[in-house]
């Protein structure tokens, strides 16, 4: 918080030198929310979760429609409404919840050695998934313009419509893997991974058989008529959305079984792709090719990700 908040301003992007103290004054609150979210998944007590979502939702939008009313909606002002509206739903869960708590230095410092040894590969795997993800507008940008940076936008919003029901799925079979090997061992794991990936695939690949009917015709709806002709990269966006969720519980899996390095590794190989054979295919095709780039490097993920797990399933 306190990074953010002594950022120098001469950096700063106009127009964010007001928002930045409101930033650093709630994010803390962003992050109590998320915590109270996860140990709501982990406990698989989604209608808990869904209840925070509710509430935290009617106060950030009664704060926010109140600011307008009194003409005084500011962007920073919004973000203290929403970050306060965290923060209060969450001191109300954690203080309904307070007997389930009880903190003892020596557990503290046994469980944070314990959890440094799989959640620094986690932590290592999240950002260069990230670098790498969000790398591909920048390198289109730079060999095509910010114009086709917007192409790839619209198309990417137009896949997003069925993100909240994926994110759904993924919140549920996240906790799931950890329960199932927990409580039945890794071979019960094994089995319940392979049917909840091969059920979960099912699903994504429905709707990205939508997506690539319908595409054209959603991205123009959603975003005009100057974003027609895009339904094929719409329909390789869609791929590449089955492909991610096919090696989402492969990947869960590995953590779980404190194998995180291995999903770090696979990330090299994915990264080292897309700055190398990815970049020759953005240049080369724009658009299109970046939408080639990220099925490539992802199926060259999933790809390794099933050979481990298989490997790993033969040799329990």
């Amino acid at each position: 918080m306190l990074v953010i908040y002594i950022i120098p301003q001469k950096i700063l992007p106009s127009g964010l030198n007001s928002v930045i103290p409101s930033l650093a004054v709630v994010l803390s609150f962003f992050l109590l929310r998320d915590y109270v979210r996860r140990i709501s998944f982990a406990a698989l007590q989604m209608k808990t979760a869904m209840l925070l979502d509710i509430g935290v939702s009617a106060l950030q939008l009664s704060g926010l429609v109140y600011l307008s009313y009194l003409t005084s909606l500011t962007i920073a002002r919004s973000f203290l409404v929403i970050g306060f509206s965290c923060c209060a739903v969450s001191m109300f869960w954690l203080f309904f919840n307070r007997r389930s708590f009880s903190i003892n230095i020596q557990d503290v410092v046994v469980s944070l050695k314990k959890n440094l040894m799989t959640g620094k590969w986690i932590l290592a795997s999240g950002i260069l998934w990230s670098l790498s993800l969000y790398s591909y507008p920048w390198i289109l940008v730079s060999f095509h313009g910010t114009e086709s940076a917007g192409v790839l936008a619209a198309c990417h919003g137009t896949v997003a419509i069925f993100n909240p029901l994926l994110t759904g799925f993924q919140n549920y079979i996240s906790p799931k893997i950890a329960h199932s090997y927990a409580e039945f061992g890794k071979e019960t794991l094994y089995k319940f991974v392979l049917k909840i990936t091969l059920l979960l695939g099912l699903v994504v690949l429905v709707f990205s058989l939508f997506l690539t009917l319908t595409g054209n015709f959603l991205v123009v709806k959603l975003y005009g008529s100057k974003y027609a002709g895009n339904g094929m990269v719409i329909s390789l966006l869609a791929f590449d959305l089955f492909l991610t969720s096919i090696g989402f519980s492969i990947s869960r899996t590995l953590f779980v079984i404190e194998k995180a390095n291995i999903d770090f590794i696979i990330n090299v190989v994915s990264a080292v792709f897309l700055f190398s054979f990815g970049i020759w295919l953005i240049k080369d095709f724009g658009v299109f090719g970046t939408a080639m780039a990220l099925i490539a490097g992802n199926f060259i993920s999933i790809v390794l990700l099933f050979v481990y797990f298989n490997r790993t399933r033969r040799t329990q």
